[in-house]
């Protein structure tokens, strides 16, 4: 991964007990795209370590209604 953000309720800082983490990530030009099966996988693993649900996406995945609201309140991790 080239670049991570949270973003929504976390990155705003309004989030709940009940929050859902909202993480999105950039791959490299030259990455090897990751499979369904690996997606699933590293979603499921902050999942369980953070005891709260995951939504893991490619960035550039991101539907161009939703992007507008995720670049006004995206942090960036790394």
């Amino acid at each position: 991964m080239d670049h991570v953000y949270v973003f929504e309720s976390i990155a705003r800082g309004d989030e709940k007990a009940a929050s859902d983490v909202d993480v999105a990530f950039d791959l490299a030009a030259d990455a090897v795209r990751f499979s369904l099966i690996a997606q699933s996988r590293i979603q499921r693993q902050p999942t369980e370590a953070l005891g709260t649900k995951v939504d893991f996406i490619e960035r550039s995945y991101i539907k161009p209604r939703v992007r507008a609201g995720f670049d006004a309140c995206d942090l960036q991790v790394f």
